[in-house]
């Protein structure tokens, strides 16, 4: 609105020129509307960029929280991202988000309640919607280490509550949505989580790695093979020169729901020896173990 209505002042001012003023002088003030247009347009950009708040003022610690999610969310490398989380909380340790991140991904149960007791002691550091989200990871980690009793219904819809107030007020943070898909998918299936993808998701959200692997896994679950290779061959495009796990591990997905559990074998012991931590390959693993 603002923009709109500084552009008709300046065509007002082109068509007319100001009462009193030369061709000089009307050239001077239409080159100091143009800049403070630009400075108007600038900050009305940052403004309009919505992103989570993060609680911490280090930006070693802001970079690595981004990198430990772009890890194993987009090149699905579990063991990269927790190397990634763990150099956060060196930058700052008071971090409560990023305790609730490290406490997720690490598999050291004494580790995890030490990391929960300092979140529930410090959560009022957090902010409001940070809080969100840290009660969420908190109650993820709690149940790893049996402090919650929560049962599946309620933290479904404990995450769908939160992870969705977050998603709708912050649009341009991409790996919360990424995880709202994934409970969705919990709670309401396959087809589901593909409408939600269909409804919700941004062009910036289309693009995620993890999005392209996640519609291949979905149509594919709902046997839509050729929809599915769509999307793989989508994702290798966007990967291919990324030596990670996550485009073979997505085709061993697609591979074990078409039932070649021979070719799927390839795919999860190559997904295996980029991250032994992937813990989705790790599921198949076990499933094709147990046919």
């Amino acid at each position: 609105m603002i923009i709109e209505m500084t552009i008709k002042s300046i065509d007002i001012l082109s068509s007319h020129g100001p009462p009193g003023v030369d061709s000089r002088g009307e050239r001077h003030i239409m080159k100091s509307i143009h800049i403070l247009l630009l400075v108007i347009f600038v900050g009305l950009s940052s403004a309009l960029a919505q992103r989570l708040p993060l609680s911490t003022t280090n930006d070693s610690a802001k970079y690595y929280y981004d990198k430990g999610w772009d890890e194993v969310m987009n090149n699905g490398n579990y063991s990269a991202s927790e190397v990634a989380f763990r150099k956060m909380y060196a930058f700052d340790s008071s971090f409560v988000l990023g305790k609730a991140l490290l406490g997720r991904i690490s598999d050291d149960a004494a580790e995890q309640v030490r990391l929960i007791a300092e979140i529930d002691s410090n959560i009022g550091r957090t902010h409001r919607d940070e809080r969100l989200l840290v009660d969420l990871y908190s109650t993820l980690v709690k149940r790893r280490v049996g402090q919650s009793t929560l049962e599946r219904h309620q933290l479904h819809d404990l995450a769908l509550g939160h992870l969705g107030t977050v998603c709708r007020t912050y649009t341009d943070d991409t790996y919360y949505f990424a995880e709202y898909i994934e409970w969705i998918n919990a709670a309401n299936g396959s087809q589901g989580a593909l409408d939600s993808i269909g409804r919700l998701a941004s062009d910036l959200h289309q693009q995620m790695p993890f999005i392209i692997g996640y519609k291949v896994a979905l149509h594919a679950e709902l046997k839509q093979f050729d929809l599915a290779e769509v999307y793989l061959r989508q994702l290798e495009n966007q990967l291919e020169e990324k030596p990670v796990p996550k485009v073979a591990a997505v085709k061993a997905g697609l591979l074990m729901q078409q039932n070649k559990p021979d070719q799927a074998k390839y795919y999860i012991d190559r997904a295996l020896a980029l991250d032994p931590k992937n813990l989705d390959v790790q599921q198949l693993k076990n499933v094709l173990n147990n046919r």
